[in-house]
């Protein structure tokens, strides 16, 4: 993993994952299709596929669990990149439905006058 350097009295550290490293977290396998052909197959979506455009959400916990119990008990499949992008997809649209209505629930709270809240003290 990464390189280490010296610069004046610091320490840099380059802690970008090679692409071996991440192959081996996320179980990834090279399968030959033919002589000169490899399809990568994993456990789990590999970065490049997901990234940071869905984001970890409630669902995403419960999702996490619900696989790895399948991969446990040996009946997960492997996917390959597209098969992954696929239920991505969805799991993208569910998380822009859940911002928005979260957006819409905030402004309306927000533009409530300041007497619609109350305040409740446990202090008699």
């Amino acid at each position: 993993m990464g390189n280490t350097c010296k610069y004046d009295d610091y320490y840099m550290v380059d802690d970008m994952l090679y692409k071996s490293e991440v192959d081996l977290i996320y179980t990834v396998y090279h399968i030959p299709r033919d002589p000169t052909v490899y399809e990568q197959l994993s456990w789990w979506p590999q970065p490049h596929i997901c990234g940071a455009k869905v984001g970890w959400m409630y669902w995403s916990e419960a999702w996490f669990h619900s696989r790895l119990d399948k991969i446990e008990k040996w009946t997960a499949m492997l996917y390959n990149a597209s098969e992954w992008r696929k239920g991505i997809k969805y799991t993208q649209a569910k998380t822009k439905f859940v911002r928005l209505r979260s957006r819409l629930l905030l402004k309306n709270l927000l533009t409530l006058p300041s007497t619609s809240f109350h305040c409740f003290s446990s202090i008699g």
